[in-house]
């Protein structure tokens, strides 16, 4: 067991360091700063021991190591002297304090800059991720590595700055005390070294649980996130007792693992004390008796070496818990780091090619698709083409492969065979954001965010003025319900959109798509949260929003199709019938069958029953 997390301690440090190498300026100046900070310390303990032999018979004649003061002082009287003294003495704690705040000022500085930059650069890389590699995970797994590993990088860091800024201190009492009696100092870092390895053994515990915290936060995060986002559906499937026992068992497992690092992370501090006392105590008998300060002087060297090295104690015995402290953030390094290399996360290649405004022909051409090498065809040779004026309705049953189409249009995945093509382009050549941009998407269930009704039409157009979000709201049959709000434009619509119904949620999702004036726009169920009358309006922008640009619709409602330019129907992956609603009735295929039966849902048991018959 110490073995594997010496060696994962060891892949934690090369990553840590790349982290630190852009700060390595102001993390050189914080380990600086602290070292200055114990040197003024040390100056004035040598001060204090020279006050401590101030007396009305005069200065003695030799004062150890510190005799060289002494010339500096014999001209003013005792109270002079210890006035000067006590003044110098203040004036270093003083700046002591000043360099030592400076110095923390900058390790915290450098923390906060490598975690912002950390949860940016994961953040972007989740962002940009294949699907391929966000399907099978869940949120709550990105939540925790977005705030939660990336918190512990930057405790990581501030933690190594800290550790540095500790032996730097360190080593300016060694400095000193080495100074004042070579031999003693070197019996007391005998003792010392026996302390650190007495510690060094409390701190596998800490470091085992450290690491279990982290993998029982993983599943505690994905029980509040997946709760908290789907909350109504819990409620209203009763089921609220469920998801508060799941999230009890996830946090009682977190907890009693953190009540034990902590209970391990205790015992520390008492053990380090009676260790310290040990310590003090033997280089208070051996310097008294076997191994004198250097220079004599009296009990007043001898105090003030123990006092000093009672100041170097705490900062000595730090160093195994700050390491263990360190020990308990380090092994999120590797994790962050390792998905920020992970060749499965990174985006995948685009063209970079522009996308120039305007009207665009889009076609799947032969296209096969398949989710992994592993797992069957979910689209086998489709050829759809989507052309300017026209609006092209795709239906057919559930798992036919529509939603797969829409994220091959959007670019979001790669065909396994075939292409799809802009205007006889690969849209591979093309920048993948900025084809996305020239599509207007509507999805089945409209995403709208807690901010004012412009701020959720301009996401897709950011320099709109409010004439053309009118324009916008009037052509989706919204404006009015707009207008009656109490700040209008301004409104803020509340959590997902909840100010608004439904059918009014998917009605200004339009509004978006249109706002952004797209080369392409794609309808996921348009009216399916629609009454009659507002399909009617939805219907009648649809087809003004085709008279200049490409329209693809999916749709299970026949209500919905009937006026496309052309409806494809897709069973088991591949094209079945194509043609417009006419075209099909007189084919008498699987179109005809449903509609002859009277069925509106084209994904239903009864559209399917249809679908089979002879």
């Amino acid at each position: 067991m110490a073995a594997q997390t010496d060696d994962a301690d060891r892949r934690a440090w090369r990553p840590l360091l790349a982290w630190l190498a852009p700060h390595r300026g102001p993390v050189a100046v914080s380990v600086l700063l602290g070292g200055l900070a114990s040197a003024f310390e040390v100056a004035s303990l040598g001060l204090l021991m020279v006050l401590l032999s101030v007396s009305d018979q005069g200065l003695p004649e030799r004062l150890g190591p510190f005799s060289r003061v002494l010339p500096l002082l014999r001209g003013l009287p005792p109270d002079g002297q210890r006035a000067v003294l006590v003044a110098l003495i203040l004036a270093g704690i003083a700046i002591r304090g000043l360099v030592w705040w400076w110095s923390a000022s900058l390790r915290e500085r450098v923390g906060a800059e490598v975690q912002g930059t950390a949860r940016r650069r994961v953040f972007e890389r989740v962002a940009r991720a294949p699907m391929a590699w966000l399907d099978p995970r869940g949120a709550g797994e990105h939540d925790a590595l977005i705030l939660r590993e990336t918190e512990r990088l930057s405790r990581a860091v501030t933690g190594f700055v800290q550790l540095a800024v500790v032996a730097a201190m360190a080593a300016c009492y060694l400095a000193l005390l080495f100074y004042m009696a070579p031999a003693l100092t070197l019996a007391a870092l005998t003792f010392l070294l026996l302390t650190a390895g007495t510690i060094r053994l409390l701190r596998r515990p800490v470091e085992r649980y450290a690491r279990r915290m982290r993998d029982e936060s993983r599943p505690l995060a994905g029980a509040v996130h997946e709760t908290l986002t789907a909350l109504k559906l819990v409620k209203a499937l009763g089921r609220t007792d469920d998801a508060v026992e799941r999230f009890d068992a996830a946090d009682r497992a977190y907890l009693e693992t953190q009540r034990r690092q902590r209970g391990a992370l205790d015992a520390i501090p008492p053990a380090s004390e009676l260790c310290g006392a040990i310590v003090v105590l033997g280089i208070l008998w051996l310097g008294s008796t076997l191994l004198p300060l250097r220079g004599g002087g009296g009990p007043a060297p001898l105090l003030t070496y123990v006092f000093t090295f009672y100041r170097l104690l705490p900062r000595f015995l730090q160093l195994p818990s700050t390491r263990a402290a360190l020990a308990a953030d380090l092994s999120s390094v590797p994790v962050v780091d390792a998905f920020l290399h992970d060749p499965a996360t990174a985006p995948e290649p685009d063209g970079g090619r522009p996308v120039a405004p305007g009207p665009r022909r889009v076609a799947l051409e032969r296209v096969r698709f398949r989710y992994a090498p592993d797992r069957p065809v979910v689209l086998d040779g489709v050829d759809v083409v989507l052309a300017p004026g026209r609006t092209t309705a795709l239906v057919g049953p559930s798992g036919a492969g529509k939603s797969t189409i829409v994220d091959l249009l959007l670019g979001l995945r790669r065909p396994t065979e075939g292409r799809v093509t802009v205007d006889g382009e690969d849209l591979a050549s093309f920048a993948g954001d900025a084809w996305r941009r020239r599509v207007g998407l509507v999805p089945q269930e409209p995403r709208l965010f807690d901010r004012s009704v412009r701020d959720n039409l301009r996401l897709v157009a950011p320099d709109a003025d409010d004439a053309h979000l009118w324009a916008a709201l009037e052509a989706a049959a919204v404006a009015e319900v707009v207008r009656r709000l109490p700040e209008g434009l301004d409104t803020r619509l509340g959590d997902q959109g909840s100010r608004l119904s439904g059918g009014e949620k998917q009605r200004l999702s339009i509004a978006r798509a249109l706002v952004a004036d797209p080369s392409l726009l794609v309808f996921d169920e348009p009216t399916s949260h629609l009454d009659a009358e507002s399909e009617h309006a939805v219907t009648q922008a649809l087809a003004r929003a085709a008279a200049h640009r490409a329209v693809l619709v999916i749709a299970h409602r026949l209500s919905t199709v009937r006026a496309a330019d052309e409806i494809v129907l897709l069973a088991g992956g591949r094209v079945v019938e194509r043609g417009d609603h006419a075209t099909l009735l007189a084919r008498d295929g699987a179109y005809a069958r449903m509609v002859r039966r009277g069925v509106d849902d084209l994904e239903s048991d009864e559209a399917r029953a249809a679908d089979a018959a002879p």
